[in-house]
This record gives structure tokens, sequence and C-alpha cells, in this order.
């Protein structure tokens, strides 16, 4: 929210999930188009189904479970492989994308090898302008300035050049995507006269150079240094050495590069999906701990945002644990963060 005290305003472009969030608020104009013939059915039309239940419930618990669970079984039969290699100092590291970035191809699809991609064009380019018009307006009524960023998705952030897919079909593809994203972001601002910033060089140079371990959010994308380093660590570790995650959000892919497992702060508040998911990882089923991953994943940020063992205290005490009391200095997390803690258990 805008008041008299806000400085500068970021408006934030996500190349994976901006264009589907555009879709959505086109639903009366998708009804003109019905996209029967695409290999993996439009996840926007499907969820529309659902719109009242996402409408209300859509931050609780059990409807993330509930989702995630459907989504996996309208793609069955459907699956795609995200795994890719990085290239790094002459090294091929290994990754794999998460679940969430299905939504990525299933809408490269629409833009690029659908018969109607011109309309979804259009869609995109209006959904863009409009969006970008209404925020420049606001920050102007405010009299503050804004700045619009546009923020790759993983693979973008390494770069056409720098990553290997065991199917090229999906590396073309939503490469290609990724162009069209970038260049409706930068011609919008252009043509606007906006102060806009594409990251996507700085993000492949940064991945080129930094030795800090990093993801993005609901998916556990490593730096290519950061994965060297780490599978450095598990490739030179005694027999008897343990090798353990500290940070719940990237145990799954630490697991996949050798890991052994983790020293946990979730697990004390979702102590059973946290340990399925961990033993699932260490039985190699990244499919199944994936998912239980992308269940759990928005908590993590509201859960560690103010440190531990603040966060899982105000969790603990929601969920009617324990009471929400810290020996000085230590101090409770914020009434914001308290409150995003309590859409997701529920309360």
């Amino acid at each position: 929210k805008l008041t008299k005290n806000t400085n500068l305003v970021v408006f934030a472009f996500y190349e994976g999930n901006d264009f589907r969030d555009i879709l959505r608020e086109n639903e009366k104009k998708l009804d003109i188009i019905k996209n029967k013939n695409s290999n993996i059915k439009n996840q926007t039309e499907i969820k529309r189904k659902y719109k009242i239940i996402k409408k209300y419930l859509g931050n609780l618990y059990i409807v993330n479970l509930f989702w995630a669970q459907t989504k996996k079984f309208l793609l069955r039969n459907k699956q795609i492989n995200f795994r890719y290699q990085v290239k790094f100092k002459n090294k091929f590291i290994k990754y794999n994308i998460g679940n969430s970035d299905i939504d990525e191809v299933t809408h490269a699809k629409l833009l690029i090898l659908n018969e109607n991609k011109s309309f979804y064009k259009n869609i995109l380019q209006e959904g863009v302008y409009k969006n970008f018009t209404k925020a420049s307006n606001l920050s102007k009524s405010y009299n503050v300035p804004i700045l619009f960023l546009y923020i790759p998705s993983a693979y973008s952030s390494f770069g056409y050049e720098n990553t290997i897919f065991e199917d090229n079909k999906i590396k073309d593809l939503i490469f290609e995507y990724s162009d069209i994203l970038s260049n409706v972001f930068m011609n919008t601002c252009n043509e606007n006269n906006l102060n806009c910033i594409n990251l996507k060089k700085n993000l492949i140079k940064f991945n080129s150079q930094s030795s800090m371990p990093s993801h993005f959010p609901h998916n556990l994308h490593l730096t290519p240094k950061g994965h060297a380093k780490i599978a450095e660590i598990i490739e030179k570790r005694p027999s008897d050495f343990l090798v353990l995650s500290g940070d719940d959000g990237l145990t799954p892919k630490m697991i996949e590069m050798g890991g052994d497992g983790v020293i946990t702060v979730i697990g004390q508040s979702y102590p059973k999906d946290f340990s399925a998911m961990v033993r699932a990882a260490l039985k190699a089923d990244f499919e199944k701990a994936n998912l239980l991953h992308e269940k759990l994943s928005p908590i993590y940020e509201p859960l560690y945002i103010d440190g531990n063992p603040a966060g899982i205290k105000a969790t603990l005490n929601i969920m009617g644990i324990c009471k929400n009391i810290l020996r000085p200095p230590l101090v409770r997390v914020t009434e914001g963060t308290y409150s995003n803690l309590k859409k997701f258990i529920g309360h």
C-alpha cells in the first residue's frame, strides 16, 4: 500500500507467472478460444473451475495440498523432462527444475505452438500495458517514482549457451518464451518512457560468479558455484561424515546431490509432511519430494523472514502448542509475518 512515506515503488514482472496471471484477468476473452489440441491442458482454465474455493480458501494448507494433487492427476502421462545442466568453469552441474515450471511450458505452448498464438500474444501485450500503466498512474498520484523490474526464470538466469537440457524441444520452447516476454516487457517500457531494468544479464553474470547457494521461491535452484561447492564437500567427505542441509527449502536438492538429510526448523510444526519429503528424496523419489516441497513452500518465507526461533515459535503458538514468548534479546515476529503464518495454517 502506498502512503505519504513511500519513497519508491518497485513493480516486479516475473517471467514464470505473470503471463498466467494476465490470462486469469482475461477469462471472458478466453471463453472465445478453446485450446482442445494442446498436449498439456490449459491450467488457467482448469483452475477456473475451482475459482470460488481458491478465492476464499486459497491460502489454507489443505487447499494447497488439494491443488498440488489435482495438478499431478491432470498432468498424468504428460510428464516433462525438466532435468538440465549448467556449464560452469568447464564443468557441467546437474539441475532439476521444480514442479511450478510446468506452468511455463503450458503457457509457452500458447504463445508459440498454439494455432491461436497471435490471440494470446495480444492478450499478453495488452495485459502488460494495462498493468504497467495502472501502476505508473498510481505512483504518480502519490508523487512517488516507480521502477519496473523483469525477473527471469531460473534457466534463463543462466542463459541458453550455458544450459544443456535432456529434452532440447523443451529447452528451445521455454527460451523462446523467455525472449517473447522479455521483448514485450522492454517494448512496453520504451514506448511509454518507463524506468525499467531487465535483470536477465545481471543474473547470468551473478550465477556465473557467486559462491553463495541460492534458490528461487518454490523451486530449488542453487547457483553453479554454490552447486560446485556443495558437490566438492560431498565428494571429498570421509565415509563416516554426514552432509546435512541447514536450510529446509534446499533439502531435496541437497539430498539429490548426495546429501544425507537436514537439521530442520519446519519439522517442528509439520513433522509428518517434511519427514515424508526427506524420506522420499533419500529414496530418489524426487517427484514425491518436490510435490511435498511445493505443498510446504508458501510457509518457508514467513517462517524464516524474522529469524529463528521467532518464526517457528509463532507458528507453534498459532497451532495452540505453545505460548509466543521469547527470552530477551530475542523478539517476536512482526504482526505482518504473524498474519501470513496464520493464513497458511488456516486460522
